[in-house]
This record gives C-alpha cells, sequence and structure tokens, in this order.
C-alpha cells in the first residue's frame, strides 16, 4: 500500500472512530497521520476536534489554532473560541468569536458562546444583546433561553429573565435547570410560593442533585416554613455529605429558631469541610455568643478581629458589634460586608434632580415596623411630624403582625406601602417614583434589613438612623445621625457617612409609652423579697466574661444581692449559671426573667435596685426602658458608637454620674450604690421626678430637632452642596 493510501486509510478510520465517539482512537490515528506528515490539516483538525471533544482544552488549543490560521473558514473557529476560553483567556476568546459570528451571524451556537465569553468579562449587556437575535429564532435553543435569562437575572432584568426561563421550561419540561434557574429569578422578586414550586419540580426531575435540594430549602426558609428548609438541606446532605452550602444554610435555620446548638454543630461542620467559607465563622460565632459558650472566648474574639483585618471572612457587621469596641474596625467589618454584598455599584435611580415640591417628602424604611423595640422607641416621632412642613412615607419591609403597634404606626403616615412582597429594586422605584428627597433607613445592615434599596440611590439624601448603631460603610447611607456623646469629633473619620449630631441624645423616646399600673411583688418574679437586685435586661449576645467577672465580685461582696437577667434561651441560662459556679458563686442567685408584654416589662423594673450595663455593646432600647420606669442605670462608655449609648441617654437624662469611663470605676461605683440605699434612693427619687422634663424624655423637643436635622441635609442638597458633617441647635 503507498504513503497516500496507508494515509487515507488512516484517515477513515478516524472519521469512523469520531463518528462513534471514539475520542482516544481519534486522536492516536491523527498523531500518526501527523507524525507521517505534519502538514496534514486534515489530520491536524481530527486532532484538534478529539482533543476538544474529551475537553483538553489546553491540549487543543495548538491544533485548533492551526488550523484556523491555515483556513478562518475550516470550522475550528468556534471549539478554538471555547478553548481560550476554558482556558481562562476570555478577551482572545471575544475577539475571535466576534470574527465567527460576524461570519455566521444566524449561528446560536456561536452567539452563545461570545455571549459567554462577554459575560466573563462582566461585559453583560453586549452578551444580552449578542443573545437577543438567538432568542428570536423558532424555536430557540435550550441553551440559548438558559443563558440569556441567567444574563438579564444576573443584571437585575429578572422579569424579563422569568420569561426566558418559562420559554426554556416550554423547550424541554423535563430539564431541572429551566425550573431551578426560573426559581431564583422568582425569589429575587419575592414570589416565594412561585419559586418553591419551581424549585420542588426541579428537585423532582433531577432527585439526585443536592444542589437543588438546597435551592429548595433556601426558598422555604425565606417563608418561613423552616420544618420543611429543614427537611430540604438533610436531604442535600444525604445526597452529597460534603456540600458545605447546605450545612451552612441547616445551621442558619437553626440559629432563626434559636437552636443554637445545633446551630453550631453546623457552622463547625461547614468549616471543616470548607475552612475558607467566607460567612460561616461569624454564624459560628454568633451562636456561640447567644449561649455564652465562652470557651475559648479571647481566641475566637481575635480570630474575628483578624478575620476583619484580613477581609479573610466576612463577617456580620451587627454581631461584630459585640466583639470590638473599635471605631476603626467596625469600619472596615461594614466596609468589607458591603464590599462583598455590592461587587459594583448598582445604577443609581435618583439621577441629580432636586425636586419642586414645596415640602420635604420623606421616608423612612424598616424591617420593624411591627411590635419591635426600634417602633416603640420612634412611634411617637412618627406621630409629631410636622405635616406641614414634611409629607411623611413608611415602607414597611415586613408584613403586618396584627398587633396594636402595628396599626398606630399604619395610622402615622401620610402614606404607607407594605413592601414586604416588594424586590429590593422594585421598593427603591416606589421611593424614587414618590420624588423622595429624603429616605431615612431604620434597618442598616442588621438581619432583616435590605440594604440594596439604599445602594440604588432612590433618593437625593439617604440616612442611617437607630437600626444599626454604627456606620454602614461603602455608600449607604449619606448622613448618620448621632449626638456629641456617641460620636466624639475626633472619631468622625471612622463614619462613611457625615456625622449629624443633636443637641441632646440621638436616641428617641416615645413619651406616650404606658407602663402596667400593677406592679407585680417579687416573688410573682422569682425574687428574694429582701434582697438588693442588680438587674441586667441585655440580650444575652452582648454579655462577655469581662463584664461577667465583675457582676460575680459584685454579688460576692454583696452577700445578699442576686443578678436578674433576661432569658433570651434555655442554653445560655444554663451556661450563665455554670459560669457563676466556676467563680465560686452560687448559680441560684442568678434569677432569669421571661418575656412579657412591654407594659408589664416596663412595671417589672420597679422590682430592681441598680442597672447593670454591658461593653463593649450597651444596652440601648434597654437603657431608655430602665430609666423610663425610674431604674439607675450604671454604664461604662466604650470608643465606638455601640458602647457610647447608654451613657448617652444618662447625661441626656440629667444623671452624668452614672455614665463613667472604665470599668474599674463602673465597679467601684456599682459597689457605692449597693452598700449605700439611701444614695440609690434619692437617684431614683429624681428618676421619678425629673422623668416629664428631661431632654431624653421630651418626644415633642426630639422631633423639633431632628427635622432641623432633616431641613439642614435638605437645605445643603437643594444648594448642589456634597453632605457635611453639622450640628443642630
Amino acid at each position: 500500500m503507498s504513503t497516500n493510501a496507508q494515509q487515507q486509510n488512516r484517515l477513515d478510520r478516524a472519521h469512523e472512530a469520531m463518528g462513534r465517539g471514539q475520542w482516544q482512537a481519534a486522536e492516536a490515528l491523527a498523531r500518526a497521520g501527523l507524525k507521517a506528515n505534519p502538514r496534514d490539516m486534515d489530520f491536524l483538525g481530527v486532532l484538534g476536534a478529539s482533543l476538544y471533544q474529551q475537553r483538553r482544552y489546553q491540549d487543543a488549543l495548538a491544533p485548533l489554532l492551526r488550523l484556523y490560521e491555515h483556513d478562518p473558514q475550516s470550522g475550528a473557529g468556534g471549539p478554538l473560541g471555547q478553548c481560550y476560553l476554558e482556558c481562562g483567556d476570555a478577551a482572545k476568546a471575544t475577539q475571535l468569536l466576534e470574527q465567527e459570528v460576524g461570519r455566521s451571524p444566524e449561528s446560536p451556537d456561536l452567539r452563545n458562546l461570545l455571549a459567554l465569553s462577554l459575560a466573563r468579562q462582566s461585559r453583560h449587556s453586549e452578551a444580552i444583546a449578542v443573545l437577543q437575535p438567538a432568542r428570536d429564532l423558532n424555536p430557540p435553543l435550550y441553551d440559548t433561553c438558559i443563558n440569556l435569562g441567567c444574563l438579564l437575572h444576573e443584571t437585575g432584568r429578572h422579569e424579563e429573565a422569568i420569561d426566558n426561563f418559562r420559554r426554556a421550561a416550554e423547550l424541554r419540561p423535563e430539564r431541572s435547570s429551566a425550573h431551578s434557574n426560573l426559581g431564583k429569578a422568582l425569589k429575587s422578586l419575592m414570589r416565594h410560593e412561585e419559586a418553591v414550586a419551581s424549585f420542588r419540580l426541579a428537585a423532582v426531575l433531577s432527585p439526585g442533585d443536592p444542589e437543588l435540594h438546597d435551592n429548595l430549602g433556601t426558598a422555604l426558609a425565606d417563608m418561613g416554613r423552616y420544618d420543611e428548609a429543614m427537611a430540604s438541606y438533610h436531604m442535600a446532605l444525604s445526597i452529597r455529605p460534603d456540600l458545605a452550602k447546605a450545612a451552612y444554610n441547616l445551621g442558619l435555620v437553626f440559629k432563626e429558631l434559636k437552636r443554637h446548638g445545633e446551630a453550631i454543630a453546623c457552622f463547625e461542620k461547614t468549616l471543616s469541610l470548607e475552612p475558607g467559607h467566607r460567612y460561616a465563622l461569624s454564624a459560628l460565632a454568633a451562636s456561640e455568643r447567644a449561649i455564652c459558650n465562652w470557651e475559648g472566648f479571647s481566641q475566637r474574639t481575635e480570630q474575628l478581629n483578624r478575620a476583619v483585618t484580613e477581609g479573610s471572612s466576612v463577617i456580620e457587621p451587627f454581631f461584630f458589634l459585640t466583639s470590638s469596641d473599635d471605631p476603626a474596625a467596625q469600619r472596615r467589618c461594614a466596609e468589607r460586608s458591603i464590599a462583598d454584598l455590592f461587587p459594583a455599584n448598582p445604577a443609581p435611580l435618583w439621577n441629580g434632580a432636586i425636586y419642586a415640591h414645596p415640602e420635604i417628602r420623606l421616608a423612612y424604611v424598616s424591617a420593624d415596623i411591627n411590635a419591635h423595640p426600634v417602633a416603640y422607641l420612634i412611634a411617637g416621632v412618627f406621630e409629631r411630624h410636622n405635616r406641614a412642613r414634611f409629607k411623611t412615607t413608611c415602607v414597611s419591609l415586613v408584613a403586618g403582625d396584627g398587633s396594636a403597634m402595628r396599626a398606630r404606626l399604619e395610622r402615622s403616615f401620610d402614606r404607607f406601602v407594605d413592601a414586604s412582597r416588594l424586590s429590593d429594586d422594585a421598593v427603591a422605584q416606589v421611593l424614587r417614583e414618590g420624588n423622595i428627597d429624603i429616605v431615612v433607613d431604620l434597618s442598616g445592615i442588621t438581619a432583616r434589613a435590605r440594604p440594596a434599596i439604599a445602594a440604588r440611590r432612590p433618593a437625593p439624601v439617604r440616612v442611617n438612623f437607630i437600626g444599626f448603631p454604627g456606620t454602614l460603610g461603602g455608600s449607604l447611607a449619606d448622613y448618620i445621625i448621632a449626638d456629641r456623646f456617641v460620636v466624639p469629633q475626633e472619631y468622625e473619620r471612622h463614619y462613611s457617612e457625615k456625622v449629624v449630631c443633636l443637641p441632646d441624645c440621638y436616641m428617641p423616646w416615645d413619651s406616650g409609652q404606658q407602663i402596667d399600673a400593677r406592679t407585680p411583688s417579687r416573688a410573682d418574679a422569682g425574687l428574694p423579697d429582701e434582697a438588693f437586685v442588680f438587674c441586667s435586661f441585655n440580650n444575652t449576645s452582648k454579655l462577655s466574661p469581662a463584664c461577667f467577672d465583675v457582676w460575680m465580685r459584685l454579688l460576692a461582696a454583696i452577700p445578699t444581692s442576686v443578678l436578674w437577667l433576661f432569658q433570651d434561651n434555655q442554653e445560655a441560662a444554663s451556661n450563665l449559671r455554670k459560669q457563676a459556679r466556676a467563680r465560686g458563686v452560687d448559680p441560684q442567685r442568678l434569677i432569669f426573667a421571661q418575656k412579657l408584654p412591654i407594659a408589664q416589662h416596663l412595671a417589672r423594673h420597679r422590682l430592681a435596685d441598680l442597672f447593670l450595663d454591658s461593653l463593649p455593646y450597651n444596652a440601648h432600647t434597654t437603657a431608655s426602658d430602665a430609666l423610663w420606669a425610674g431604674l439607675p442605670v450604671l454604664s461604662c462608655a466604650g470608643s465606638a458608637f455601640a458602647g457610647r449609648v447608654a451613657g448617652s441617654m444618662l447625661c441626656a437624662a440629667g444623671m452624668p454620674e452614672l455614665a463613667v469611663s472604665t470599668m474599674q470605676e463602673y465597679e467601684a461605683l456599682a459597689l457605692r450604690l449597693a452598700s449605700d440605699r439611701a444614695w440609690l434612693g434619692e437617684l431614683r427619687a429624681r428618676l421619678a421626678s425629673t422623668r416629664h422634663n428631661v431632654p431624653l424624655f421630651d418626644t415633642d423637643r426630639y422631633t423639633q430637632n431632628l427635622e432641623k436635622a432633616f431641613e439642614k441635609m435638605w437645605h445643603l442638597t437643594r444648594l448642589g452642596r456634597a453632605p457635611e458633617a453639622f450640628s443642630v441647635g
């Protein structure tokens, strides 16, 4: 057989192997042919195609490139473009695929590849434009609908994404990816029931895919259907025990249900599976803190601070306030979190226009517009706004809870919007279409907040107020409402917002807040009749070994004393009693209060003798509750906003002597007060006699000062000036 005949025989056999999908056999025949004739383009094409089909993209590059350079019309352009893409060179892939699409504009495969290469470079709008013509083919390819839908979803065009995913589901109803992606787009629009249905169908179609069960669990958890969510996560983990995100998501459900021991186990498993998991460390530490699990407390705190400094984990900013008294570190933490949420700043909705309406349009946005501590603080301010000067809107991010407080709040505004079923973009659009001048964010970056609304800049002025006691970092707010005590001037540099200082305390109060006329007996509350009652109704997450050490020394020094704490969960109560025993104090001297309606809760403060504050995160609403009920509060001021709030309140209540600056002073003063009943009685009498006269509880005065702050912000904006720090009055 002649050489030419041998080569032809090899080539025929290579083509037959390719036809049968025997890519390794085809590769071997091609290499033999090229050994005989290195310039044989036919064998070069077989080699490139066989390597490409084996997904050996790096190996396929050289033969495909030689073939393409020899003949751009050879059909090697598409595979070569994908090889560049798979090898990480999206720019080169784009350059080549643009030429290929120019030659074959009707090819949906080439358009899909080009769109993918553009998306890899974050050129999403161009990628969408490339895919649109392929989507208009009748019928379009399934992959085209999926890819276009994903691009639209990623750029926030969720309704259009839904149309494409629905079309994909019609084309290939048996494919789970269409239903799964549809669920994600529906979830983004807060259409939870539909999202659950789509995720459930996807899981039925591909029951062995753990990712689909995890998606379903997350959608169910968003609706508060925690038992079903846990079942889905357990299913995902039964299929793939090493799926770290399912373990993490299961932990979040346990955490939400305050089953912190189980949550901790899930977060530890997450970190064992994926040591670099960005969120599990924060969640783990938060659950440990919630149940006062202080084993390795110092090491954990150091680990959290190191993670913030290095950026190795995203530490939840609200939780970090309980771990750090450093305002610079708190700013780094917030900025890291916001950068993670918004890698690129969303396009602003407000275009720079200054509205001409005569009144200032003021919108409060909150996830706490129900029977919630924030609502109890500010309800009186809402009712007292000067309606001739301000037109007020409330945007509630949560559905009503049926409480009297919710009904009261709904009556307090010119306009009330229940946005619990609106997407972030839709809420931002509501604010923009309402020509709102000032958006006041009452939730910031707390657990149920939705910072994406503020990130869209739906109004000329955005204000950080009450809900998050610290800087939001990034560009979520232009101003933060504070006072000179909580933010000393030398600390303003630690805030991304411009600091606006009210003349008294920044914290509002509702002077109409009722206290139950009936005071329960100490026996009713489980307190000894003759004991000196130290009290701290702070959330257990705020407690720390350092503060607890002081409290235990006080109990040891005052043998007839007890410590009255709020029981957030049984595990915390049990651990605190163990901590007391370890410090030589009878655990029974720790007495735990259960949750009561607000008026009854305020009334029971009369049974205590002295409220002991926490650090680095002070009592906030709990301190104002105590002072309003006539119970003296002893506080130590830290360096950061959250650790200076109670001190600010004490100054505004006319009791600055109870705001000290070191824990040594705090311990000494607590001991003096517990040993001098007459002095303590004088303090209680002063609180009772001045309660309706001090600035802290003067809601009318507070509202007027807050309105002056809003007016100054708006005045600066109308002048075209950038936000600037200022003090009111």
